[in-house]
């Protein structure tokens, strides 16, 4: 059989032309609702699943903050003892130069300007006290 009879033997059953084509608008229309259900469903889940992964972003996010604000936060301390620190070491250097300009200094010889003048004198080694010219 051909189209245009399979149409009017439809047609016949439901009707009348008109009936037919209520009948395909009606299928169309539950088609396009079913799909609709279904794109909606599929939309509910990658809804969901976009939302669990934006939450769990942007806690994670929050903790590697909390964490690195923790960690600052804990070095500031130890930034601020470091002048303490460095006042002690200064006391401590203070207190080396006062015991080295305390103590007494031992003033060598002054050599005699005349022994310097002479010739064999600058050739012979300095004699300590006591001591003989070995000849």
């Amino acid at each position: 059989m051909w189209d245009f009879a399979e149409l009017s033997e439809e047609a016949g059953k439901l009707g009348g032309p008109a009936a037919l084509r209520a009948a395909y608008i009606e299928k169309g229309f539950q088609k396009a609702v079913q799909l609709a259900a279904q794109s909606i469903r599929q939309g509910r889940i990658q809804g969901f699943v976009g939302g669990v992964f934006a939450f769990g972003v942007s806690a994670a996010g929050w903790k590697a903050f909390k964490a690195y604000r923790d960690r600052t936060e804990a070095a500031a301390p130890a930034a601020d003892t470091a002048p303490a620190e460095e006042e002690v070491v200064l006391a401590e250097a203070e207190a080396v130069i006062a015991t080295a300009e305390a103590a007494t200094v031992i003033d060598e010889p002054e050599p005699d300007p005349a022994a310097e003048s002479s010739p064999s004198a600058a050739a012979q080694p300095a004699l300590a006290a006591g001591e003989q010219p070995s000849a």
